[in-house]
């Protein structure tokens, strides 16, 4: 029975290589097999593997090596083509996530109007951003905030994120008891609340012993998640206050910024 096992070494690397091959072709020809189909070419790859490796180590144990390079071969080659395969798929899977995701068009229905005027987020670096077709790309300079405790406007600074979408608060105040600052967005021209779900958990930060004018929350990050890249509108960013224990929540700071939402 070991030798019949034996003899039919071959059987598992032609047939691994094949289904591997039909993972590939339905990977890259737009997902022919349905997702019940998909799952039994992937458990059979596995026993596949498995039946190669116990052929190896039965080949091994019963000094039947006649066959062994190949049993060897066969193995690796198998191996490789299913990591190619993996890899493959891992590529098209980070694309997707990447660059797939469907576009919220939420930005181009909220035009920014010709006479308002916005801020906009602030960089770290200079750096050019490049979108769509756009083969010149944009400039950004880096700035530096200057922060006045005399000029309310300087309290709030929105730095840009590593994605579009993705955004980090700096806030400067006077002395504050004990208590959370958070922060809450609105599309300015039919004030639509954004993010409204997940903006106060992602911003929201302690205050403690704040008792003279500083730095009071430094590059916490935030997501708006309204619109898409390159669908830029205008957003009201209003800092509010929560005190510790009883006490009702209240506006500390608000400025308007030109911001646009995270593709997911």
């Amino acid at each position: 029975m070991t030798s019949t096992f034996l003899r039919f070494w071959w059987l598992w690397s032609l047939c691994m290589l094949l289904l591997t091959a039909l993972q590939a072709a339905d990977e890259f020809c737009g997902h022919f097999l349905n997702d019940a189909w998909d799952l039994c070419v992937w458990i059979c790859i596995l026993l596949l593997g498995l039946l190669q490796i116990a052929t190896l180590v039965v080949s091994i144990v019963t000094k039947q090596t006649r066959n062994l390079p190949w049993i060897l071969t066969g193995g690796v080659l198998s191996g490789l083509t299913l990591a190619a395969v993996i890899g493959i798929i891992l590529f098209f899977a980070t694309v997707e996530i990447m660059f797939g995701a469907e576009e919220d068009p939420f930005g181009r229905e909220h035009p920014i109007p010709d006479t308002l005027q916005c801020e906009l987020p602030l960089v770290d670096r200079d750096v050019r951003c490049y979108s769509g077709d756009d083969t010149v790309g944009v400039f950004k300079k880096a700035v530096v905030p200057v922060i006045d405790s005399t000029d309310v406007a300087s309290f709030l600074q929105i730095h840009e994120g590593f994605q579009p979408g993705i955004y980090e608060y700096d806030f400067y105040y006077t002395a504050l008891p004990d208590g959370v600052v958070y922060l809450k967005c609105f599309e300015v021209t039919e004030n639509v609340e954004l993010s409204s779900s997940r903006l106060r958990q992602r911003s929201e930060v302690p205050v403690s012993g704040h008792n003279a004018f500083g730095p009071v929350v430094q590059r916490q990050e935030f997501t708006i998640y309204e619109g898409s890249w390159g669908e830029p509108y205008a957003v009201r960013v209003e800092v509010w206050f929560k005190p510790q224990g009883i006490g009702h929540s209240r506006m500390l700071v608000s400025k308007i910024y030109k911001m646009e939402g995270w593709m997911r």
